[in-house]
């Protein structure tokens, strides 16, 4: 299914290619607005599509020029929705609670009237999938475009859910407390495809002799709170949401392990891109070349370059996470 005009006339510029999410998009089944300004419907779960794509263009690329390819993945995006074959993954672990998991923000006014909590701002049907009968309104759209095989799937593994938590009908903190597993459950288990589908395009380079020459840059748009404070989302100015992960591998030149802790921030990014390029960085371009504190030496031109953006949880788990709005260039 193919619409015109998808984009009006805010048309991506500067790219050669281009498939992105309208909004936040779709786990399932997604639209994808493409080169042309058309938008196109394609059937599976999103973080798949997207690393298909982007292999996709990797095969069709000139492979005698450098490129600069941007995967912006939708996972973990509020709401959670794993993929069917990861539903449960983490079902049989207990997370440890954060130590400040029932903070009281005692002389801290702001933080107290934040409205992201879990025992509170977390809702049931939306975030945790506590669907109530006939209560259709509160079914994502995700769902709602479902085949009939996925949604057959997604309702078992979740009634099953809902069956649990009737029979032990928590209270008080031991709701909130169950809140925070199924969030956990979810979130990860969300996570998981993005493990799997990076390890795939790492793979690639691999298979096809990119890997030495290409620089991965694996990133966030922010960090997130995963129980912090008795919160989920990120809209507060505290460590956990404000650091944002950033990894980069360039074989030969960084050495794997290295870890700086000078500032750097997205705006870095096009002057040490282009600095590597051995192109002269504008000055009206904003941003520093953070190539010095990676002590580089030795750099190669006209390298080609991946950047891989995701949306993250932060750093206490392993898995550095997931953006949404993919653009391949």
């Amino acid at each position: 299914m193919d619409r015109q005009n998808a984009l009006g006339d805010s048309i991506p510029q500067g790219l050669d290619y281009y498939s992105i999410l309208p909004g936040q998009g779709q786990y399932y089944n997604p639209d994808f607005i493409q080169t042309g300004n058309t938008t196109r419907r394609y059937q599976g779960y999103v973080t798949d599509i997207i690393t298909d794509e982007a292999t996709n263009w990797l095969e069709r690329r000139d492979p005698a020029k450098p490129f600069c390819l941007v995967i912006g993945h939708k996972a973990t995006h509020r709401t959670w929705m794993p993929a069917l074959e990861d539903l449960g993954t983490y079902d049989s672990i207990s997370f440890d609670l954060p130590h400040d998991f029932f903070d009281d923000y005692k002389t801290r006014k702001a933080a107290a009237a934040q409205d992201m909590t879990i025992a509170k701002t977390m809702r049931m049907a939306h975030d945790l999938k506590i669907y109530e009968q006939n209560d259709s309104t509160a079914i994502e759209n995700s769902v709602r475009r479902m085949t009939d095989e996925q949604k057959k799937r997604w309702f078992t593994y979740y009634n099953k859910i809902k069956g649990d938590l009737e029979t032990k009908m928590p209270k008080g903190n031991a709701l909130t407390e169950w809140k925070f597993q199924r969030y956990m459950k979810d979130y990860l288990s969300t996570a998981a495809s993005l493990d799997r589908n990076i390890g795939k395009t790492l793979d690639y380079l691999d298979k096809n002799g990119l890997s030495k020459n290409t620089i991965v840059i694996y990133m966030s748009d922010q960090g997130f709170y995963m129980g912090e404070h008795g919160w989920f989302d990120k809209r507060f100015m505290y460590e956990e949401s404000f650091r944002t992960p950033m990894l980069l591998r360039y074989p030969g030149v960084v050495r794997p392990g290295t870890v700086i802790n000078d500032y750097i921030m997205n705006i870095d990014i096009a002057p040490t891109f282009i600095e590597l390029a051995g192109a002269p960085i504008p000055r009206r371009m904003q941003g520093q070349s953070f190539c010095p504190c990676y002590k580089v030496k030795n750099i190669r031109r006209a390298i080609p370059c991946i950047i891989i953006i995701t949306r993250t949880a932060n750093m206490r788990y392993r898995h550095i996470l997931v953006s949404e709005h993919s653009a391949i260039n």
